[in-house]
C-alpha cells in the first residue's frame, strides 16, 4: 500500500510542477493539495503548495503550511530561511 501511494503522490506531483512551470498556479495548487491529501507530511511536497498559495496571495494558507513546516522539520525550515536572508 506504501509504495501505490507514493506512486500516486509522484504522479499528482509531475502534473502539479509541470502547472506551476507555466504559471498556472491555481492548478498546481489543487494538485499539491491533492497529492497532500495522501502524504501530508510530505516536507517537499508542502513547500510546492506553499509556493502555489504564495502566488494566489493566500497567504493565510502561507503562514498556516510555513508553521507546520517549521514543526515537522525545524532544521530543514532553518536552512531554508538562511537562504533568505
Amino acid at each position: 500500500y506504501f509504495y501505490f501511494k507514493k506512486k500516486i503522490v509522484y504522479k499528482i506531483k509531475k502534473k502539479a510542477d509541470k502547472a506551476f512551470r507555466e504559471e498556472n498556479f491555481e492548478k498546481a495548487y489543487k494538485l499539491y493539495a491533492s497529492a497532500l491529501d495522501y502524504d501530508k507530511s510530505n516536507y517537499d511536497l508542502i513547500s510546492c503548495y506553499i509556493g502555489a498559495a504564495l502566488n494566489l496571495g493566500h497567504l493565510d494558507e502561507v503562514f498556516l503550511k510555513c508553521d507546520y513546516l517549521i514543526n515537522l522539520d525545524s532544521s530543514r525550515a532553518q536552512v531554508n530561511l538562511k537562504f533568505l536572508n
